[in-house]
Order: structure tokens, then C-alpha cells, then sequence
């Protein structure tokens, strides 16, 4: 007998924003855990001595490192606020349908308005 493969288009699938808010949550930590390394290398180097200090300013002053540092911070502070609503979900509080797109609304308007005001800074 002939196995039938199925295609399934991912991107033409139609998720509710909920599904999208903690499919980037776990993105964001992705993100953070591979960072990791590096933010690791950043604080030892920042740390060591006086000229090693100088060291990682001037790394941390080049656009691209400046960029990239901006991006873990926005992924932290969307992975915390996330984690924080799956949280308070866990609990038992906005179970329903409604206050968890509400919750996931709120959400995703506050880390853009962060996002905005990191760039304008």
C-alpha cells in the first residue's frame, strides 16, 4: 500500500494571537540561552581589569554590538513579561478566552512601546 505524504503549509495556518505571543516566548528564550556565551564573555571582560574594561567599551560602543545588546534586552524583557502572564494563567487568573487575548493584547503593546522608546534612546 502507497503512504500519502502530507504537506502542511506553517505559514498559511491561521493561529489566534495567543498562540503567536508564546510561540515568540519561546523564541525569546531560544535567543537568550544562546546569547548566553557572549553576555558571559562581555561581564568576564568587563570585570577582570581596568584595561580589559576599556576593552569591552569600546566592543560595547560599535553599532552592531550596540544593536545586538538592544535586541537581548527587548527578548528578556518580552521573555519576563510573558513568563509572567503564562504564570498568573497557571494560577488561574484570565483563563478564559477573552482575558487571555486581552493579556496577550497588553502585552504585546507594552514591548512595542519599550521597543520604541529603546530606539528613540
Amino acid at each position: 500500500m502507497k503512504s500519502k505524504h502530507i504537506h502542511l503549509k506553517v505559514f498559511s495556518i491561521d493561529l489566534p494571537l495567543t498562540a503567536i505571543v508564546s510561540i515568540m516566548h519561546r523564541l525569546s528564550g531560544l535567543l537568550l540561552f544562546v546569547c548566553i556565551p557572549l553576555l558571559l564573555y562581555f561581564f568576564k571582560l568587563s570585570s577582570e581589569s581596568n584595561s580589559s574594561f576599556l576593552i569591552a567599551e569600546g566592543l560595547i560602543s560599535n553599532i552592531y554590538i550596540k544593536l545586538f545588546l538592544r535586541l537581548v534586552s527587548l527578548a528578556f524583557i518580552y521573555h519576563f513579561m510573558a513568563g509572567a502572564r503564562h504564570i498568573f494563567m497557571d494560577i488561574g487568573f484570565c483563563e478564559s478566552k477573552r482575558s487571555s487575548k486581552n493579556t496577550a493584547i497588553i502585552l504585546i503593546f507594552i514591548v512595542l512601546i519599550i521597543f520604541i522608546v529603546s530606539i528613540l534612546l
